[in-house]
């Protein structure tokens, strides 16, 4: 299996684990809105849902297409490759929808919420970086050991 293909089918259980990973309860408890800041969050919040079943759903998508060629006889690695390309720019607009809701949201916040929210992200990119960490252990064990 190339590279590129288990990249494919190891994204969808992270695009389905992402949706749970956020926490956007305990952090809408710490940042204590106003109505129209909660107004906003929820916006964002449905923004950020939105485009993570956008890529989930993208991911499956992927995954059938690298099945697929893995099943030819010859596979065409720039299919496989252009399946992953297709998956990221299929991603990216609703990445920016949600980017773009959460900015409109942090330029309502006041300084001790930017102080709260700023921890909150860090805790995450914390476990985002143990998961890609994992993430680059499983793929090294896929690749072939120098002889």
């Amino acid at each position: 299996m190339s590279l590129a293909a288990s990249f494919l089918l190891l994204l969808i259980p992270l695009a389905a684990s992402a949706a749970s990973l956020p926490g956007f309860d305990e952090l809408e408890r710490a940042l204590r809105l106003n109505p129209h800041q909660k107004q906003q969050f929820d916006v964002a919040v449905n923004a950020t849902q939105r485009a993570m079943v956008a890529i989930g759903l993208g991911a499956l998508q992927a995954k059938t297409r690298v099945t697929q060629e893995l099943l030819k006889e010859r596979p065409d690695p720039d299919a496989l490759f252009m399946a992953q390309e297709e998956l990221i720019d299929f991603a990216k607009p609703h990445m920016r929808g949600a980017r773009d809701e959460w900015l409109r949201l942090y330029a309502l916040m006041d300084d001790d919420q930017v102080r709260i929210a700023r921890a909150f992200i860090e805790d995450k990119l914390r476990r985002l970086e143990a998961v890609g960490e994992h993430l680059g252990r499983s793929l090294s064990d896929m690749l072939p050991k120098p002889k």
